[in-house]
């Protein structure tokens, strides 16, 4: 169980960043073998992996050793390693976790994503979260190497996180990019078939989605009038801007290292939440294959959704904005 949430407090050696500082020293591993990536195999909802993760992810507090808007370029944003100097694998995988008051979520998610292999580096993108967020993984990093914090402070935002994000792996030299949410309602499990996919798929597919809208998918423990609003912002997305997708609003996506830099991922504009729709559009017009993987998508876990209808109202006009740039040329 996770230790009461700390307070954010005052620098303590944390890698601060921002969307226009430079970064600050290298992310790097030793070479070791990679491995296959596994999957967990246990049923929904148990939220456990069987397999230990490299190293040891602990929170503030446990014994050593137990479980516990322009289109302009933006430079890269500043990370520096917080981890152990122990021997460590490079990053074939990196999956990155655009967080903001996930302190209930993140070191267990942490703890599946990083068991299933050794090859696997696992990205936390936080907003300087003020429930301590950033200072939980910050302590947990100097134990466990894989574990990487994007400590955020300024420009903040699910868009420019997700772009700093994405940015910060592609330095750190991994092939392919996951992102997620953290809390649980993607889960680790599918992880391994979104990334079979890809590599299975060959040049041609070069973005693969987690998709409740195709056949196998389910949006769980949602209502009717949930799962109906879904659908309906699903296929104005998908006639207006013309992707070829079942699920638009799948913010679970596995990325080939090629894709990102085909569309110049640092240039993403998004602030919020459209960053979704904008990276998927932009994906589809450089004639990107695109595949999707049937997932079960879940409630939280733990704590409270940021997402506002004020929100999700806000992306959809960014939808518009989306297509009234293409076709003025300026996407």
């Amino acid at each position: 169980m996770l230790p009461s949430s700390p307070q954010a407090g005052p620098d303590d050696g944390v890698a601060r960043a921002g969307a226009a500082s430079e970064p600050h020293g290298e992310l790097r591993g030793t070479g070791e073998p990679r491995s296959e990536l596994r999957s967990t195999g246990e049923p929904h909802g148990e939220r456990r992996s069987t397999a230990e993760p490299r190293g040891e992810l602990r929170g503030p507090g446990e014994p050593h050793g137990e479980p516990r808007h322009s289109g302009e370029r933006h430079p890269e944003p500043r990370e520096r390693e917080i981890g152990g100097s122990r021997s460590v694998s490079e990053p074939r995988v990196v999956c990155t976790l655009p967080t903001y008051n996930e302190s209930q979520n993140i070191l267990p998610l942490a703890r599946e994503l990083l068991a299933l292999a050794s090859d696997l580096h696992v990205l936390v993108v936080d907003d300087h979260s003020p429930d301590g967020t950033w200072k939980i993984v910050a302590d947990a990093a100097r134990n466990e190497p894989r574990l990487h914090l994007l400590d955020r402070t300024s420009d903040r935002g699910r868009g420019r996180a997700g772009r700093d994000g994405f940015v910060t792996a592609l330095k750190m030299g991994a092939s392919v990019v996951i992102e997620m949410d953290a809390d649980f309602s993607h889960q680790p499990r599918y992880v391994p078939q979104l990334i079979d996919r890809l590599e299975t798929g060959g040049d041609s597919v070069g973005l693969v989605l987690g998709s409740r809208a195709v056949a196998g998918g389910l949006d769980a423990d949602r209502g009717i009038t949930r799962r109906l609003i879904t659908k309906a912002a699903n296929l104005y997305i998908r006639v207006l801007l013309g992707v070829p997708v079942r699920d638009c609003n799948s913010g679970f996506r596995c990325w080939r290292r090629e894709t990102l830099e085909r569309i110049h991922v640092e240039d993403t504009f998004s602030p919020g939440p459209a960053i979704v729709q904008e990276l998927l559009f932009k994906t589809a017009r450089a004639r990107i294959g695109i595949a999707e993987v049937p997932i079960e998508f879940a409630n939280r876990l733990h704590g409270h959704s940021t997402l506002t209808v004020r929100t999700l109202l806000s992306g959809y006009t960014a939808v518009l904005k989306l297509r009234w740039m293409s076709l003025c040329g300026k996407l």
